[in-house]
């Protein structure tokens, strides 16, 4: 059986990113099941653990002003919490 990853990556607003993992399941050329797996990439998200499309795509959106944006954007109490 052999597996194929798939992996779409959309910029959102707030440069937030939503990542779509397929993991398409195949047996004698033919698809026997796909599974997929969604989640969003803030900029001040730890990504270290991620595919390295998925950091590649971080290291390039994730700037120090989108960062700095990003914060910005958040609600005061939120934005100054010692894990951002």
């Amino acid at each position: 059986m052999d597996i194929n990853i798939e992996i779409t990556i959309t910029k959102l607003p707030n440069n937030i990113l939503e990542v779509k993992e397929t993991k398409i399941y195949i047996e004698n050329s033919e698809e026997l099941t796909r599974k997929n797996r969604r989640y969003c990439i803030s900029p001040i998200d730890d990504y270290s653990d991620k595919p390295q499309e998925v950091k590649d795509m971080c290291d390039f959106v994730f700037t120090n002003e989108a960062k700095q944006s990003y914060k910005d954007s958040l609600p005061k109490e939120i934005a100054n919490d010692d894990n951002t």
